[in-house]
């Protein structure tokens, strides 16, 4: 089976071909360069439109010569004067190629929008005719008289006319002339799609002075856009319809008094998600929309740039000025970002100050003369034995402060356990915390002692007599000193 694709190549060479010979008789349609009758004179757009030429010699484009850079010469009549033009029934309004033109046949006043100016049109002060815009214009005049259609006759010829046509265009040859591309512009029949001065509609007139399939060309032979990007042709004058409130998204849609146009749609300006202007937000706070303008009801808020209010003294968002947004773990308090975890002056809330040794420790005031982690000062950690004492860490096992800071043992005592302790004569805590006596020993001068003797019976103090002996009765627990003759 053989590929389509060599067959579909062929196919197109072979239109390129017929469409490339085709475009030399498409451009010999036109009337081929001649003299101009006595009557008429060969002249650019521009020169005819500064004589004050009615129109085309006999209402026909008659080439006749060209200028130094190659710029097409027409017939031009020479002028007369004529009556007044009566207005026809019939407006055309101008629009890019492509576009559906729409006939009415109720007369119209030409009403035109503001035009918007590219280069300044010249116009003659007084005339007798109709005046024709200037050919540096990129925006034409106003016309006096509107512009008529006639009567539309179809285009004769087949596929192949059909391509030589386009392609004829393509390749920079001006377009036939034929009666359906023929409208009345300024009294005169003209072939918008190929004169200079009425380019793809009545007025507009291209600034290089070549006009093809109804498009300004420029010397390179490139298209030129009549009007700028975000514009469109209106009553022949190009007109901004994405924020025109005139013309808000086409030629005749206005909008009303309280709307403003926002990319091609009326919206209403005293809304909050666009008052006063396109995209202008009014939300947040005590903020809304008061007849397009943007107010604040609480007093103490002040209005941000952005549309939203604020209390500048307290908002940790906009602290001290809009936009001042306060760090992590900061708050706002009288217009300055602070950190109420730390701040001696604003501790756990705003206007909280810790006094004397006091300082904020998370949100707290803490005593530095009794914390035991921040004693006399900042992160001053004590260890688990010790507490703070007036600014410095103490051994609650030492005497001086047993147990407490303001615990302290008579002299002699020792600290066990937090409770002070007389060492010398504690049984329990002899000499050192601890060291309990036993087998019936007493603790004396820190010592375990034999309390059961001549010289210490019974206590350490107890000295027996020399006819004494130390003796314990049956019916007594304690040792004590009898007389000997007692013991027997």
């Amino acid at each position: 089976m053989l590929s389509k694709k060599p067959i579909l190549l062929s196919v197109v060479c072979l239109l390129l071909l017929v469409s490339i010979a085709a475009a030399p008789a498409a451009a010999a349609a036109l009337p081929s360069a001649a003299a101009c009758p006595s009557s008429c004179s060969c002249l650019l757009p521009a020169e005819a439109q500064k004589a004050g030429s009615p129109g085309y010699c006999d209402g026909l484009q008659q080439a006749c010569a060209a200028d130094a850079k190659g710029v097409q010469k027409f017939c031009y009549e020479k002028p007369v004067t004529r009556p007044p033009a009566v207005p026809a029934s019939m407006m055309v309004i101008a629009a890019p190629a492509g576009t559906t033109v729409t006939r009415t046949t109720t007369p119209v006043p030409a009403v035109i929008a503001p035009v918007k100016q590219v280069s300044p049109v010249a116009v003659q002060k007084e005339t007798t005719g109709p005046v024709l815009p200037a050919v540096s214009a990129r925006v034409p005049a106003i016309p006096p008289v509107p512009a008529t259609t006639t009567g539309e006759v179809p285009v004769q010829g087949g596929i192949l006319s059909g391509f030589a046509g386009i392609f004829g265009s393509l390749l920079g040859q001006p377009a036939t002339s034929t009666p359906t591309r023929m409208i009345s512009c300024n009294g005169i029949l003209t072939d918008t799609m190929a004169d200079p001065a009425n380019c793809g509609g009545c007025g507009l007139v291209c600034p290089d002075g070549t006009c093809v399939m109804g498009t300004c060309r420029n010397q390179s032979g490139r298209m030129e856009r009549p009007c700028g990007l975000l514009e469109i042709l209106c009553n022949g004058a190009c007109t901004d319809i994405m924020f025109n409130t005139s013309h808000c998204g086409n030629c005749t849609h206005a909008c009303g008094p309280d709307d403003g146009c926002c990319s091609g749609v009326c919206t209403n300006f005293t809304l909050s998600s666009n008052c006063g202007g396109c995209g202008i937000p009014c939300g947040g706070g005590s903020a809304r929309c008061d007849r397009g303008r943007c107010v604040c009801t609480d007093t103490d808020e002040v209005l941000c740039p952005l549309g939203y209010c604020r209390n500048l003294r307290e908002d940790s968002r906009d602290c001290g000025a809009c936009g001042n947004r306060c760090a992590g773990g900061e708050s706002c308090c009288n217009g300055i970002c602070n950190d109420f975890q730390e701040d001696d002056f604003n501790c756990g809330e705003c206007g909280a100050a810790c006094t004397g040794t006091m300082i904020c420790e998370r949100g707290r005031c803490i005593d530095t003369e009794y914390s035991d982690a921040n004693c006399g000062g900042p992160g001053i950690w004590c260890r688990s034995t010790e507490r703070c004492c007036e600014g410095q860490c103490r051994d609650l096992s030492a005497p001086a402060t047993c147990g407490s800071c303001s615990n302290a043992c008579p002299e002699g005592d020792i600290c066990c356990d937090g409770t002070c302790t007389a060492s010398l004569t504690d049984d329990l805590n002899c000499g050192t915390c601890g060291n309990t006596c036993t087998g019936g020993d007493g603790c004396c001068n820190g010592a375990c002692t034999d309390i059961h003797t001549h010289e210490r019976c019974g206590s350490c103090t107890d000295r027996c007599a020399w006819y004494e002996v130390c003796h314990k009765p049956p019916a007594r627990f304690s040792w004590r000193c009898v007389p000997w003759w007692d013991s027997l």
